[in-house]
């Protein structure tokens, strides 16, 4: 194997890694009765956030934070892979 098919591997390895946390981004939920709870934890037992609740009784908004976090870290694991596929497909054969 040369240096450069090594380099390849790497970049695919990496896609990889980026596609698992894009899959885990979809999966992820958080319970409204979490978030409440926390929140209680902070302000006291009598309050309340405010919250959209779906249908599954997830907090919406929560939910879409913890999914943006991990649709960050796959997002810079694409991006270090196909700098990687760069540099593999820039080294002479």
């Amino acid at each position: 194997m040369t240096f450069k098919e090594a380099i390849n591997w790497v970049a695919v390895f990496l896609q990889g890694i980026a596609a698992i946390l894009w899959i885990a981004s979809t999966l992820v939920r958080v319970k409204a009765a979490d978030v409440v709870a926390e929140y209680q934890k902070t302000y006291g037992a009598g309050s309340g956030p405010s919250q959209i609740v779906t249908e599954d009784g997830d907090d919406f908004g929560a939910t879409i934070k913890r999914q943006a976090y991990w649709n960050k870290w796959a997002a810079m694991m694409t991006g270090i892979g196909i700098a990687t596929q760069a540099i593999a497909n820039a080294l002479p054969s």
